[in-house]
């Protein structure tokens, strides 16, 4: 018997048309007939989700959306676990899943979308920026005027 393939065309013809079909929590399992799985996964993520789009700027808004990121990690652990198994040891998937994920999606949404959620914050921020013109900061420079 084989030993199951962990390249990337492997992997997109096990799980779909394409590897792509991963970065949607639940697709991969749906795509193998687990059916219960897949939906639950999915209603998951939605409901997270759905709850961190309607509670912005809230403390719970960003715990929602970090529930929606840890359904998503767990999809793709699960995907990954059953295409890989054996070869890789318990904490490869999930570690690889939350850092890709992380930093390629969530990161930077949650990075960009804090920027209208606070833009307050931003704001003070930009206030102790120096200002080159005059070789004074910007707090100093609107305090003269």
């Amino acid at each position: 018997m084989n030993p199951p393939s962990t390249s990337m065309s492997s992997i997109g013809s096990k799980a779909g048309s394409s590897a792509l079909c991963w970065l949607l929590p639940g697709w991969p399992q749906w795509e193998w007939g687990q059916r219960e799985r897949s939906l639950q996964l999915a209603g998951m993520y939605a409901s997270f989700m759905t709850l961190g789009i309607l509670t912005w700027g809230t403390a719970l808004g960003l715990w929602a959306i970090f529930g929606g990121f840890v359904v998503h990690v767990v999809s793709m652990t699960d995907a990954i676990r059953q295409t890989a198994y054996p070869n890789l040891s318990w904490f490869v998937p999930p570690a690889s899943s939350a850092a890709g994920l992380g930093l390629l999606f969530y990161a930077p949404a949650v990075l960009g979308a804090s920027m209208l959620a606070w833009p307050g914050v931003t704001t003070r921020l930009c206030r102790k920026l120096p200002d080159k013109r005059h070789g004074r900061t910007r707090t100093q420079a609107t305090e003269l005027t």
